[in-house]
């Protein structure tokens, strides 16, 4: 049977419309939830919470991009350290999304948050860790022909970019859906490319 069931209510009253989004655990079995949540005076933040394995609080970590922007985190992963990393996006100008790359620090508190822009919308589908703590984020990024192309991005543990690479063809939609890395930092990105009116 069922364990324990917790929720999380975000510290505004308006906006209130919370959800998470992605899970991990650690190897003591805590559990890292991650999502998006109203809280006061920065109306969306990517909220990350942590419960033990007997489902109590442990923290709550609230990654704000500023400017009263409409951030949310999709994926989490923890390293063997405790160190909490996510992805997602920041709404940072009306109807615009980037991409948000962000770290936790074991006691909760905020370590650093990167936000990529290139165009108009950016936003994040997959992201993977490896041993080092070097963190791989693939998303969709709006080209200069108008249609989405692949970016993929490299960041070590302190939040400095490594590399990134764009996959496109040209004018058509081309959009990532999961990342891998491998012992060797050989790095997989799997999704789609729509050529001539079809997905392959």
């Amino acid at each position: 049977g069922t364990l324990w069931v917790r929720t999380y209510d975000g510290s505004a009253s308006f906006p209130n419309d919370d959800r998470a989004y992605a899970i991990a655990v650690d190897d003591s079995g805590n559990c890292y939830v991650t999502g998006r949540a109203g809280e006061s005076g920065t109306w969306y933040d990517a909220t990350t919470v942590k419960y033990s394995s007997s489902g109590a609080e442990v923290w709550v970590n609230r990654a704000d991009a500023g400017e009263n922007s409409s951030d949310g985190a999709s994926e989490v992963a923890v390293d063997a350290a405790g160190n909490v990393f996510c992805a997602g996006a920041t709404d940072t100008d009306i109807g615009l999304l980037d991409v948000m790359t962000f770290k936790v620090r074991p006691d909760g508190s905020a370590d650093w948050i990167k936000v990529y822009n290139y165009l108009e919308d950016d936003t994040t589908f997959a992201m993977a860790i490896d041993e080092f703590s070097n963190v791989y984020v693939t998303a969709t990024s709006d080209g200069y022909e108008g249609d989405y192309d692949w970016i993929t991005f490299k960041y070590n543990s302190q939040g400095s970019e490594v590399w990134n690479v764009r996959h496109s063809i040209w004018d058509e939609d081309d959009e990532p859906r999961a990342i891998v890395v491998d012992d060797f930092g050989s790095v997989y990105v799997s999704g789609y490319d729509r050529e001539q009116g079809s997905e392959d």
